[in-house]
């Protein structure tokens, strides 16, 4: 599970219904229970210096690590003001493809 709480104060407990579907240094990939929807975390220093840049970078590397295909993007919404102390920003960005699980293949 990602856990950098050493370093940057930072940890990830799946909330119930949630699973791993895959982690690297400083990255998790959740998986609902009933892998219709997937949640991507990274920990660490930004990129990119525009947090539009930083979310194709992210989205590319959710891509790369799950083998998703047929990826389709649905326009980022307006940037804004990040909540507490330690988020500058905050944008939504959506977007689905299909990812093959050790459960079965879904789109997410």
């Amino acid at each position: 599970m990602l856990d950098k709480q050493a370093d940057q104060g930072i940890s990830i407990t799946p909330a119930p219904g949630w699973t791993v579907l895959r982690q690297g240094q400083h990255w998790v990939n959740l998986l609902n229970r009933d892998d219709t929807a997937g949640v991507f975390a990274t920990a660490g220093s930004a990129d990119a210096p525009d947090i539009n840049q930083e979310a194709t970078i992210l989205i590319n590397k959710v891509i790369q690590v799950s083998g998703m295909t047929n990826v389709q993007q649905s326009p980022a919404g307006q940037v804004q003001p990040g909540p507490g102390n330690n988020f500058q920003q905050m944008l939504e960005v959506g977007y689905t493809g299909n990812a093959q699980t050790n459960r079965r293949r879904q789109q997410h």
